[in-house]
């Protein structure tokens, strides 16, 4: 943009200097209607010269007119809020995207690793703290549906080291749900068994959630990369504080992105524009 301005103009000064001013005639031929003009622009000059109210008039118009509108200026580095939109429509839009979608598209936590299973620690971490906080109104986790092979062998082995209580807290629980205890007795037995390895990304894919699991973890890149839906973030600030200390978590809303990129754009191409002019004066 710098180069375009200083050559742009600098081209336009050129052709004003050699070219256009050939064009024009060597004298120009006088008419009623400039001369007119011409004599209106000479009385309005003088009359602004000896006429000192005139001019304490105009300016004090002008120090009013700022005066009145400067404190209602802001800068705003987002061109989005250069226009209001109709609170109705606008109401209307969330009220659709609420009924087709339950979490907001442009706002997510996106958790990278090396491995699946580094991603997956991560996600984890993410999902523990904002069950514990109210900084959303809610998310969905992979963590839920395969959660990390650190976390799955931590819990094989406290359930296999008192199996009398996990089948205890089995029947409790699901009893009070309305499942028959004996259902889980095929489960009991397996805990007196070694367990089988833990769920990976691959078994998942060759189940009937490979579509969720392939929505939400994308591992074609150098790095593993797992998606945490958001819907109604209530503070920016507070959620980015919130997962600043877990290694890959990183906080994205799209629309702030976008603003801050069309802002960082606009001050450089006033400063090129500027600098530009500068050098061609």
């Amino acid at each position: 943009v710098a180069v375009f301005a200083v050559v742009g103009l600098g081209s336009a000064l050129l052709c004003v200097a050699t070219v256009l001013v050939d064009w024009l005639p060597k004298t120009i031929p006088e008419t009623r209607l400039r001369t007119l003009l011409a004599h209106r622009l000479v009385q309005l000059v003088q009359a602004l010269r000896t006429n000192k109210v005139i001019v304490a008039v105009v300016f004090v118009t002008l120090a009013t007119v700022i005066a009145l509108g400067l404190p209602k200026i802001r800068w705003s580095g987002q061109w989005g809020e250069s226009s209001q939109f109709d609170r109705a429509l606008v109401q209307e839009e969330e009220r659709v995207r609420a009924r087709v979608s339950q979490f907001d598209q442009s706002r997510l936590i996106v958790s990278t690793g090396e491995s699946v299973e580094a991603a997956l620690q991560s996600a984890e971490q993410v999902a523990e703290r904002l069950a514990e906080t109210e900084v959303v109104g809610g998310f969905a986790s992979i963590a839920h549906l395969l959660p990390s092979e650190k976390k799955q062998r931590a819990v094989a082995q406290v359930v296999q080291q008192s199996p009398e209580q996990t089948e205890a807290r089995f029947a409790a629980v699901f009893g009070d749900a309305g499942f028959r205890a004996q259902m889980f007795e095929p489960f009991y037995q397996t805990l007196n068994n070694p367990l089988p390895p833990p769920l990976d990304l691959r078994l998942l894919t060759q189940s009937s959630l490979a579509s969720v699991a392939r929505a939400w973890i994308d591992e074609t890149q150098s790095d593993a990369v797992i998606l945490t839906p958001l819907r109604d973030v209530k503070d920016t600030a507070a959620l980015r504080a919130l997962i600043e200390d877990i290694p890959g978590a990183t906080y994205i809303d799209e629309r702030d992105m976008m603003g801050d990129a069309q802002g960082d754009q606009r001050q450089r191409i006033l400063l090129a524009v500027t600098l530009g002019f500068l050098v061609v004066c």
